[in-house]
């Protein structure tokens, strides 16, 4: 087992801090509860006393073991939990809680309203890629850019094994309906997508909400420039060079006005093709640069962080609040992971480093686990913030940059 999931076996063990070193404070797994217990209860005050202890004692087990795997996740409740239940009658009353209809995406859009704070003004860059559950299912993700990593924001789920009950593109409606119930109208929107969502479709979607877009294309995409005939976006670049053009793309549809980059490393096998209804070259730029972080989100949720494809369940209401949990446990992690960021920034000062930190070598989510865990060990609690703040995020930049160059993450709350 790797490095990554070790977190998770190590956190069995420390359930107990050292009384000596935390008289007078909450025993470490009780005040980890509170917090999350308290978001919950701020998210929704409808929620009964009952049903908020029942998601907090999902929760902290989420975060306390190694995998969101049903079983491994009722060891964690009889492991962490003062009660003398067994770990099966865990796993039964979990399998009672997964088919609560309050286990929803509304769950979630709730929490968020909690523990973001999203000014109006702000800018900021929305993600938008599909991953799969081995060949079982796919899950159609949007997620928020954060200082190199990803805000889950919404997903739709569908079975990988059988025919859509809904038409892609339905399911992606759904999916940008949800994006826009949790930001604010005014709010200035980057929708950034590869190629599989490279088509108006898509953009025009997008487009519809006001949001700006960026999608890489395929080869044979056909671009009219002006003033010249139209051919594919492919021809227009060889390798170690970059073009810039405002023209139209996608033909079939009507054409749609657009800024073509088409860039080839030298050093890559193929071009890099993108169009947008942005007109600015470095916006673009950076807007498609950040589509990394929802990889990097989909690395957390599955072979780094919760191991959601060790769950084998062939229940679509099950993996629903699996994904569910997942989404809430990362928003958690990032709070944690961006109050140990800014502990370590307040350490350094504004300073650059002529080598790499070491902490730059980690993610706010790895942050975040190594937070939780020396909560556990210590009993000390992280410095936490009310919320994750996007002030500033359209301009800063990776968390491993900011620590390097000397900075802040600009998440402060007043």
């Amino acid at each position: 087992m790797g490095s990554h999931n070790d977190l998770g076996l190590v956190y069995w063990v420390v359930t107990k801090p050292n009384p000596s070193q935390n008289r007078g404070r909450m025993p470490s797994i009780p005040a980890l509860a509170h917090w999350i217990n308290t978001i919950l209860r701020t998210a929704v005050p409808t929620l009964s006393p009952w049903t908020a202890r029942r998601l907090t004692d999902w929760l902290v087990s989420i975060l306390l073991m190694p995998s969101i795997t049903t079983r491994v996740v009722a060891w964690g409740c009889a492991l962490g939990l003062s009660t003398a239940a067994h770990a099966a009658s865990h796993e039964r009353r979990l399998r009672r809680t997964y088919r609560d209809s309050q286990l929803s995406w509304s769950l979630h859009r709730a929490i968020l309203a909690t523990t973001l704070h999203i000014a109006p003004t702000e800018s900021v860059t929305v993600i938008i890629d599909e991953t799969t559950h081995t060949d079982r299912w796919t899950l159609l993700t949007a997620a928020l850019w954060y200082h190199g990593r990803a805000i889950p924001l919404a997903w739709v789920l569908h079975p990988g094994y059988t025919r859509r009950a809904t038409a892609f593109w339905t399911d992606v409606a759904t999916l940008l309906e949800r994006v826009q119930q949790v930001l604010p109208n005014a709010m200035s929107v980057v929708v950034v997508a590869d190629r599989a969502f490279g088509c108006p479709a898509f953009t025009d979607q997008v487009a519809a909400y006001g949001w700006g877009w960026v999608v890489r294309v395929q080869g044979h995409t056909r671009i009219q420039l002006r003033g010249h005939t139209e051919t594919m976006i492919r021809t227009l670049v060889t390798r170690g060079h970059r073009v810039v053009r405002r023209g139209h793309a996608f033909k079939k549809a009507g054409w749609r006005t657009v800024t073509v980059v088409a860039a080839w490393e030298a050093t890559c096998h193929e071009p890099l093709l993108l169009v947008s209804n942005l007109e600015g070259i470095g916006a673009i730029r950076q807007a498609y640069g950040r589509r990394s972080a929802i990889e990097a989100l989909f690395r957390d949720w599955k072979t780094a962080g919760w191991q959601w494809e060790a769950s084998q369940s062939r229940s679509q209401t099950t993996q629903e609040a699996l994904v569910l949990g997942m989404a809430i446990a990362t928003v958690l992690v990032l709070l944690v992971g961006t109050a140990e960021a800014q502990a370590v920034l307040a350490e350094r000062g504004d300073r650059p480093s002529p080598r790499r930190p070491w902490a730059a070598r980690e993610s706010l989510f790895r942050l975040g686990r190594y937070g939780v865990l020396r909560w556990l060990w210590t009993g000390t609690q992280p410095a936490l913030g009310a919320r994750l703040s996007l002030a500033g995020t359209a301009l800063h930049e990776r968390w491993a940059t900011t620590v390097t160059r000397g900075g802040r993450l600009g998440t402060a709350i007043p």
